[in-house]
């Protein structure tokens, strides 16, 4: 217990300094990646205190939780991208995001599930590949149903009224 409250309390001055670092004017960089370990430490702590809360009301909450507040690092970002004008910014996280977690997860999965099954080759029902190619299809189809953009109206948002 006193280490993770030392740890919070580390997590928590970590992102102290990166601010710190953000407003005097310090190399992009090196606030970059102070803000890297920062947002590290602050995903650990919502994955810890995710934990402590499903010891106590059990993995449905657990489950819950983790599915919301997982990603919560990324929504900052696109919410700090996207008041700041950088639509093209906002979208890439969003994209990276998407592919990160579904690519790192699968991934992880197959390996764990074929280490684990005998032989080393996992085996499924002929349900699970019908479902998720299905899955598949429907997004898809509505990736490709939303509307075009104009190539102007994607780049930057307006981020003050001009007339014209």
């Amino acid at each position: 217990m006193r280490r993770n409250i030392l740890a919070f309390a580390g997590v928590l001055g970590l992102t102290v300094v990166t601010a710190a670092l953000h407003f005097a004017d310090v190399e992009p960089v090196a606030v970059f990646v102070v803000a890297g370990v920062a947002l590290g430490g602050l995903a650990w702590a919502i994955s810890i205190a995710t934990e402590s809360v499903g010891e106590r009301f059990g993995p449905a909450v657990t489950g819950a939780l983790q599915s919301t507040l997982g990603n919560l690092p990324e929504l900052f970002i696109v919410l700090f991208a996207l008041s700041a004008g950088e639509l093209v910014v906002a979208r890439t996280s969003i994209l990276g995001s998407l592919f990160a977690n579904g690519l790192l997860v699968l991934g992880l999965t197959i390996v764990a599930g074929a280490r684990a099954a005998p032989e080393g080759v996992m085996r499924f029902r002929t349900r699970l590949p019908q479902d998720t190619a299905t899955l598949l299809l429907l997004t898809i189809a509505i990736s490709h149903a939303r509307p075009a953009r104009a190539p102007a109206e994607t780049t930057k948002i307006a981020t003050s009224f001009e007339p014209a």
